[in-house]
């Protein structure tokens, strides 16, 4: 009986997860019918995917974040070997 409600509560926390992380991830609700009727398996691998998919979102918008920061310090950063005096003729 124990063994039977460990397993019950294992397929239904997978099925728990998955259903949050499509959710987050692309906006809608998956079938819960659909996603109950799933091996544990099938569960597994749909959460690795999901998770994967999430961690490779956040590295991309780490390095776009990263990019804008050191393209905002360049563009701050005086380069010009030129004086005011040199740039506006008077």
């Amino acid at each position: 009986m124990t063994n039977d409600t460990t397993t019950n509560s294992t397929h239904y926390n997978l099925v728990c997860n998955v259903f949050e992380l499509t959710r987050d991830i692309f906006g809608y609700k998956p079938s819960w019918t659909h996603l109950d009727s799933m091996t544990d398996s099938e569960l597994e691998t749909e959460n690795k995917f999901l998770s994967d998919y999430i961690r490779l979102e956040r590295e991309n918008e780490m390095a776009d974040e990263r990019a804008h920061e050191a393209a905002t310090a360049r563009a701050l950063t005086v380069h010009s070997g030129f004086s005011i005096g040199e740039l506006v003729s008077l």
